[in-house]
């Protein structure tokens, strides 16, 4: 199996993750953190309301199957917990 990674985000608000999902591409998110040589970065989702910190943070996994994310999402995690922090995965970069 290769090396697996994930962003784990969440924030200052309920629907953090969800605003990451609708404002941020994933990817390009983690493509610039390595760029920049950080695993842990904050980006800024503004509202009409005011603005929300999202926190973004790089975990790697060497050993990790589908069948356990799957598992893990299932078992643990909630629609309305996921709205405000979540995970997500992205292509590994060479």
């Amino acid at each position: 199996m290769t090396k697996r990674v994930f962003l784990l985000v969440s924030g200052d608000g309920d629907f953090d993750a969800m605003n990451f999902e609708k404002k941020f591409d994933k990817q390009e998110v983690y493509e610039n953190m390595l760029k920049d040589g950080v695993t842990r970065t904050v980006v800024f989702n503004e509202e009409e309301w005011g603005v929300d910190n999202i926190y973004v943070s790089i975990h790697e996994f060497d050993v990790i199957d589908s069948e356990f994310i799957g598992f893990m999402v299932t078992e643990f995690l909630d629609y309305d917990y996921l709205k405000a922090k979540n995970f997500y995965e992205v292509e590994v970069r060479s």
